[in-house]
């Protein structure tokens, strides 16, 4: 997490990742889990790319030693999909 707010009134963390992989290609999801805007900084796993494309919005985020920094809007769902090192 970049933010100030980093956990939810119970302690737990605001965003919540998962991760599929399929072949060469790896989905990851991350949902904002609280009520206020957040930034955090969510790891790509084995991907060399130098971006990655979010799946909603179609908008590319650089990748920055292995990581992509993301707002997110109150209870928002980002989706990432990349390709992994063959």
């Amino acid at each position: 997490m970049v933010s100030d707010i980093r956990m939810d009134p119970r302690g737990r963390p605001a965003i919540h990742c998962a991760v599929k992989k399929r072949r060469n290609q790896t989905l990851v999801i991350a949902v904002n889990s609280i009520g206020t805007n957040v930034e955090a900084s969510i790891g790509c796993g084995e991907s060399q790319k130098d971006e990655v494309m979010e799946v909603f919005s179609n908008v590319w985020y650089p990748v920055i030693e292995g990581r992509v920094r993301v707002k997110f809007q109150p209870h928002e769902t980002k989706a990432f999909l990349y390709d992994r090192i063959p």
